[in-house]
């Protein structure tokens, strides 16, 4: 009789990582339950789920811990912003544990892959550029006070202010999303990916964020989301795409 193939025990990374998967997705399952818009959070992983496993930047093994880690702590940041009926506290507090525990396990996926040293500078970057979308998409990036700020400092009318407002939040987005897609496409290339693949990188990755920031203010009671925001998202995307592309080196002929 053929012997069976002996069944190969989890290893010790990837308890934590079912460990900590569980918690979140406890807390996630509470906090909808008790009427949080957790759910929001797929606006953002989908696309940016789909640019990790279309472009590789990551291999998968490395690649799950990595967003696994991300997304619990981008998911923490939204929910502090977000108080929900029931045991609030308990949802938050599972978050944070789970959080902990999947940033653990993406720090040593990271250290046993050991990615360029330019990727990973790249990386660290645009994950600090996402977690300021979780944490300023709530009241912390309402303009609320800022025409009145105006007024006092610069003594303009409140026409003039709200005008002034209006102008300078819209140059954010298109700055920001333009920036993040650029370190993004950065991160993809340090990676060793081909052109084409970085900008489909950096297209989903902002799309997700962009998308996310947009839909989750329509549930804010001082913010309010626009299909225009996200329409300069976009903008601020392609423009800066389209200068990388122009400064890119031209790929070298084949002597003869």
């Amino acid at each position: 009789m053929s012997k069976q193939p002996a069944r190969t025990k989890p290893s010790s990374d990837q308890l934590v990582l079912l460990a900590g998967s569980i918690l979140v997705l406890a807390s996630w399952a509470w906090a909808v339950a008790n009427g949080s818009y957790v759910w929001i959070m797929c606006a953002v992983a989908i696309p940016v789920a789909l640019a990790m496993a279309w472009t590789e930047v990551l291999p998968s093994k490395v690649a799950i811990p990595v967003m696994a880690g991300y997304f619990s702590i981008f998911s923490a940041i939204y929910l502090r912003a977000y108080p929900h009926a029931g045991a609030y506290n308990l949802t938050l507090g599972m978050t944070t544990i789970g959080a902990l525990v999947l940033a653990y396990a993406a720090v040593g996926a990271l250290v046993d892959y050991r990615p360029r040293n330019s990727a990973q500078r790249w990386m660290i970057v645009l994950f600090g550029m996402g977690l300021l979308v979780a944490f300023f998409s709530g009241s912390k990036g309402s303009a609320n006070g800022w025409a009145e700020y105006l007024q006092r400092v610069f003594h303009v009318t409140p026409r003039v202010a709200d005008a002034l407002v209006h102008i300078i939040r819209k140059s954010l987005h298109f700055l920001f999303y333009g920036l993040t897609a650029l370190v993004a496409a950065g991160w993809a290339k340090a990676s060793g990916k081909v052109f084409k693949h970085a900008i489909l990188f950096a297209t989903l990755w902002v799309l997700g964020h962009a998308a996310f920031d947009e839909i989750r203010q329509m549930f804010h009671v001082d913010r309010s989301g626009s299909i225009i925001d996200l329409f300069i998202d976009l903008m601020g995307v392609f423009t800066f795409l389209l200068l990388y592309w122009g400064v890119q080196p031209e790929p070298k002929k084949a002597e003869n």
